[in-house]
């Protein structure tokens, strides 16, 4: 009789393929530094590449929280109106 336990190998699903792509990312720029410091201080300066990602990133995050506050509210007023 087979057990019926939860294989708990693909509940990660694509986080665990994200996080792996964000650790070999962050040892590559730590790698970086010692190799060519000139280029890792122009990558991190003001203005500069990381900047514009994070600003983007940040940017992205926000989109995504309105429309997500918008979907719930919208949820709620269906849900208060079919209520009574």
């Amino acid at each position: 009789m087979r057990s019926r336990a939860r294989s708990t190998s693909n509940l990660a699903g694509p986080w665990l393929t994200s996080s792996a792509v964000l650790l070999v990312f962050s040892i590559a720029l730590v790698a970086l530094l010692p190799a060519d410091p000139g280029f890792f201080h122009r990558l991190g300066a003001e203005d500069g590449p990381i900047e514009w990602l994070s600003a983007l990133l940040l940017f992205l995050a926000c989109g995504f929280a309105l429309l997500c506050c918008g979907a719930f509210s919208t949820r709620a007023r269906l849900i208060a109106v079919n209520t009574g």
